[in-house]
């Protein structure tokens, strides 16, 4: 974190990085310390006008403004007039992104200039440190889980990384959100939290690859047709090209404990121990198969060869016939 702007009147904040609950406790930090609510603005379709008006123009009430702005450097006009534009009235600037570019000359003066706060979500990794924090978070809001249940929850809210592709992420607001729903339950069980909390894209995406790993390639394509209609087919595809190199780390793992290979593939292990069942029945023949053609379906798709549920199908259709002992 560095120190913040000196810049006028004005104190610049760059909130960056995938974890929108992060942000909003920081955002209510500043809102608290500034005494004022907070203007929000999407920077993406700001207009310059606009900017020059929001830091340059004095508040009609007096003392410090709040303005958050959002995806301001994907208008990268305005974005190189962050550091440039002059001058600025007392205001307090969030600038709120959910990936930077840190080759821009922006980046490189906020860095100097403004208070850099990096939002980085909890990894699949981290499921201990977020049930921790999910159990503490429950208490303060009178709300009661097992740990069943929290275990339950964090599998819930694992996601594919919208930054990263190869990454899963847990989502705190989503967690935050849930236990909101739940408080005004008295007794919350498996069938109560199904009503507000659904399995996770990770999970339907898990089951598909599980579909084709027991060669069942008409349930893949009734699968595909029900899941294309409801998921974002690039990250399904990355979430398999994800699942094909954690099943590679299960054969090819020398008789190694699941908690080190995930460690080294830096998952939970609890995502292993799913694919653990289907490890022992695939050789390292059919592996290498399984691998290439997850490899190439998600190059293609990535390249913009291939429409991405299409890929899904094909690759996963020559999956099940290579389980099956077909051709590969």
């Amino acid at each position: 974190m560095s120190s913040m702007s000196t810049k006028g009147g004005i104190m610049i904040v760059l909130l960056f990085g995938e974890n929108t609950f992060l942000k909003q406790q920081e955002i209510m930090r500043l809102k608290a310390d500034a005494k004022s609510t907070a203007m929000h603005y999407d920077g993406e379709t700001m207009s310059r006008e606009t900017w020059q008006q929001l830091v340059r123009e004095q508040s009609l009430f007096g003392g410090q403004q709040l303005i958050v702005i959002d995806d301001l450097s994907k208008n990268t006009l305005l974005w190189d007039d962050v550091a440039t534009d002059t001058p600025f009235n007392d205001t307090v600037v969030v600038l709120s992104e959910t990936k930077v570019d840190k080759r821009t000359k922006t980046y490189k003066w906020l860095q100097k200039k403004a208070k850099v706060v990096e939002c980085a979500p909890m990894k699949e990794r981290d499921t201990r440190q977020a049930a921790q924090w999910l159990q503490r978070y429950a208490e303060d809001q009178k709300v009661k889980l097992s740990p069943e249940l929290i275990d339950e929850m964090i599998r819930r809210a694992t996601r594919q990384s919208t930054v990263d592709d190869r990454s899963a992420i847990i989502d705190q607001e989503l967690l935050v959100s849930v236990i909101k729903q739940l408080s005004s339950s008295d007794v919350i069980s498996l069938d109560t939290l199904g009503a507000v909390l659904a399995p996770s894209n990770h999970d339907n995406i898990f089951e598909l690859f599980a579909t084709a790993l027991q060669g069942d390639g008409q349930q893949v394509h009734e699968a595909i047709t029900r899941l294309s209609a409801e998921q974002d087919g690039y990250l399904a595809m990355g979430l398999l090209a994800s699942q094909a190199q954690q099943l590679a780390g299960l054969v090819l793992g020398n008789d190694r404990d699941i908690d080190t290979i995930a460690h080294e593939l830096g998952v939970h292990p609890y995502s292993l121990r799913q694919l653990s069942r289907y490890a022992t029945t695939v050789s390292p023949e059919k592996l290498s198969h399984i691998v290439l053609v997850l490899s190439e379906a998600d190059s293609r798709v990535k390249t913009g060869k291939a429409e991405p549920w299409l890929a899904i199908e094909n690759a996963l259709q020559s999956v099940s016939a290579a389980v099956k002992g077909g051709a590969v």
